[in-house]
């Protein structure tokens, strides 16, 4: 009886608490990450944000709908993929980029998750969040992870 217990104790260790899962928590990934940029301006990581936006997508004119005057801001909405079994689903979000000497935050919004042919959306709710969670973190977390490694190199670096 001792071995059984002592079995489980250590599957329970290994398994339950030892997750090597790189995404990030429930709390954190809607709630937007900062990034400390030292000795950047909050113009240059204005503008290093829109160039980066360009190589990320096909079209960034599509995709920035706001740019701030005074450099301060852009805003921009994306659409990715969630998986259930065998069908897919496009998740319409929003991302909002601010910028302060030194700093840059991003702050994601999740505004619908549709049927598999675009169309039908609905608003994405709690439900959906809880049967997605995993697919949005590590969404988010690959998309933060390249916007730190990436806003700095040229095009052909990366």
């Amino acid at each position: 009886m001792q071995k059984v217990k002592l079995l489980l104790v250590i599957l329970l260790l290994l398994f339950g608490c030892g997750s090597t899962s790189k995404s990030l928590t429930e709390e954190n990934m809607l709630a937007g990450k900062v990034f400390e940029f030292e000795g950047k301006t909050k113009k240059e990581l204005y503008q290093k944000t829109l160039n980066w936006l360009s190589l990320q997508f096909v079209s960034a004119d599509e995709v920035v709908t706001y740019k701030a005057d005074d450099f301060s801001s852009v805003n921009a909405n994306g659409i990715f993929r969630v998986k259930s079994l065998w069908v897919s689903y496009p998740v319409n979000h929003k991302l909002v980029f601010d910028f302060k000497d030194g700093k840059a935050r991003i702050t994601p919004t999740l505004i619908s998750i549709c049927a598999t042919n675009g169309f039908n959306c609905n608003t994405f709710e709690p439900h959906h969040l809880k049967l997605f969670r995993k697919q949005i973190n590590n969404h988010f977390y690959t998309f933060y992870e390249n916007y730190q490694e990436n806003l700095f190199k040229e095009k052909a670096d990366f």
